[in-house]
This record gives C-alpha cells, structure tokens and sequence, in this order.
C-alpha cells in the first residue's frame, strides 16, 4: 500500500520513523512539502528536533538549504528553537552559516540569539558565523537582539566574538541603549565593560555605546543619526510610497463615488429651483 503525501507529513510530525522509511522505499520524495506553508520535510523534523529523522531525510537527498514559503532555511529553524545537534549536522553537510531569510534578513545566529539558545549560538560562532552581521528591516545585529532579550550568556560569546559594542541600529540605538531600556542589569554590565576595554568613552556630539538611552541627555543640541542607505531602508521608502499612493487612489475613489451618488439630487434641485422661479412669475 503506497503512502499518502499527508500519510508522511504527519509520520514526520511524529517521528514515526518505520512509515517515512517505507515511504523512501517506495521512491518518496524526500523534498515534499506541506501545502499550507510550503514547509519541507526536513524543516519540520528539525523544528521538532527530530535528529533520526533529519538523518534519514538528509542520506536521501533532502535539500538541506530548502526554505518554507517565509524564505526561512533549514538552520534557521533548527536554530530558533535550539536544536544544538542537528545545527551541527546540517553546517557539517555544508548548510551556509550565514545565510538569512529574505523576509527580515535574520540570520541563524542572530535567530539563537533572540531566543536564548547559548549551545547553538556558541555553535554557529565556532562555525564562522559573523557576530557582526545586520538584519534588512531594522539594522540589529545579534548583539544588539541578544541585549534586547536580556541575553547575557549570549552576549559575552558575542562580545569574545568580536561584535561591535558602538554599532547602531536603525533608530540610532546601540546595545547598551537598548539594554538600558530594558532593564537588563547583567548585560548593561558587560557592555560597559567592553566599552570601556576599548576607551569608548569620547567626547562627541553624537551618542557613544557609553551614552545613555534617553535621547535627552544625548546632545546639547539634537541631531539627527542617519541610517545607512541599503536595501532594507529602499525598501521600506518603496513600501510606504505605495501606501500612500494606495490611500490616495482610495480616497480619489471615494470622491467619485460621492460625486456620481450627488450629481442626480443635484439635476433635481436645479429643476425644483427652475420650476420654481417659473411659478413665481405667474
């Protein structure tokens, strides 16, 4: 009896690994995909952490650079949600590091990062993951998530790593600022430390890692911190150009409307009015 396409994907969401097994043997495709988000076997294995079953689907050919239908890879999956070993199998299989999704331009480390998966993130470092990277959407860095998140085991491996304390993101924010918005007592403290490890401290108009997260007390005159001019801000300017133009059309749109359902009380008021002046002079 041959299996379903549905057959396999719920085996794979339940680590039945004797019916994806027979499936293969019947010449399944090892690179089917669920229909709603077009999410891989392989994907939905390593989401669950099912390493067997990653293993198998990866001896049969599974793409392990396959993305669901958000542009999220393999790694980044297996990454969100801290599944050490199979991370390590799919880089050892030649899964690149650094890849992001096209949607936000997360990468897997910056992903572990987020979520507070020390093993991975400290995975991906030694993998050659770079600490420095930014996502597309609002210039963060790993650094800069991990702060955010209170991460501070995750913050001192990206900190040995080589991450930029003085980095910005598109708010103009490093991660000490951010940290400080926080609250995160732990991680304030080993930015400050690093910071101060490279003589950070320097007198300028334009806010340093050292300065606090109030704008307030950045200048005494406010200037403003212009973001770097890449994809993701082009991007962003396209995205609202055609908001406005679609606002625009629709309250255009409205005005017709509203003309074309007023024009025929119009025609007859004008009558009234006409006949109106006829009978006053009789």
């Amino acid at each position: 009896m041959s299996i379903q396409p549905n057959d396999v994907i719920n085996a794979v969401n339940t680590n039945n690994v004797s019916t994806v097994l027979e499936y293969l043997k019947q010449d399944g495709d090892p690179n089917l995909k669920e229909k709603e988000m077009e999410t891989p076997l392989i994907m939905l294995a390593a989401s669950k952490g099912f390493t067997t079953m990653v293993r198998i689907l990866m001896n049969a050919g599974a793409d392990i650079n396959a993305k669901n239908a958000v542009g999220w890879p393999v790694l980044i999956e297996a990454s969100a949600h801290g599944h050490t070993e199979i991370v390590k199998m799919l880089l050892e299989a030649g899964a690149d590091v650094n890849e992001s999704d096209f949607a936000s331009g997360m990468t897997a480390l910056m992903t572990a990062s987020r979520f507070g998966c020390v093993e991975t993130v400290q995975t991906l470092l030694q993998a050659g993951a770079d600490p420095c990277a930014k996502d597309v959407l609002f210039g963060r860095t790993a650094l800069i998530i991990a702060s955010a998140s209170g991460h501070a085991q995750i913050v001192e491996l990206l900190l040995e790593a080589g991450a930029d304390v003085n980095v910005r993101d598109r708010f103009g924010k490093t991660a000490l600022m951010v940290a400080k918005e926080k609250g995160h007592a732990k991680v304030i403290l080993l930015l400050l430390q690093k910071a101060k490890q490279m003589n950070n401290i320097v007198e300028s108009r334009r806010p340093t890692a050292l300065t606090p997260a109030n704008p307030k007390h950045y200048y005494t005159e406010p200037e403003r911190v212009t973001p770097q001019k890449d994809f993701g801000e082009t991007l962003g300017k396209i995205i609202a150009g055609i908001v406005v133009a679609i606002i625009c059309i629709f309250f255009l749109w409205l005005q017709i409307k509203l003309a074309i359902l007023l024009f025929p009380l119009i025609v007859i008021f004008i009558i009234i009015g006409v006949f109106a002046q006829v009978f006053q002079k009789k």
